[in-house]
């Protein structure tokens, strides 16, 4: 199933976590783990910013729980095709 994440860091990263974070960046890349990236992250404001993903569950899940500094939303993304089928 496609996704819209949109995200906020609810507390910025220090310079001293960078190589974490480069490391879970690294990590996110695993598609058989973390799902496919359709639409690579966007800030679109103050610490917030949106990605695409198409994904299963469990993949959704690993992909939240990497990172403890960033508050998602999780929108599922329909075809309104689907939305009125029975």
């Amino acid at each position: 199933m496609k996704y819209m994440l949109k995200w906020k860091m609810v507390s910025p990263p220090s310079e001293d976590v960078r190589p974490s974070r480069m490391k879970d960046n690294e990590e996110r890349e695993n598609e058989e783990k973390y799902g496919k990236v359709l639409f690579p992250a966007h800030m679109v404001g103050n610490l917030k910013g949106f990605t695409i993903v198409e994904c299963s569950k469990e993949q959704l899940i690993n992909r939240l729980t990497l990172t403890r500094w960033i508050d998602y939303e999780v929108v599922p993304i329909v075809a309104s095709s689907e939305m009125w089928q029975r």
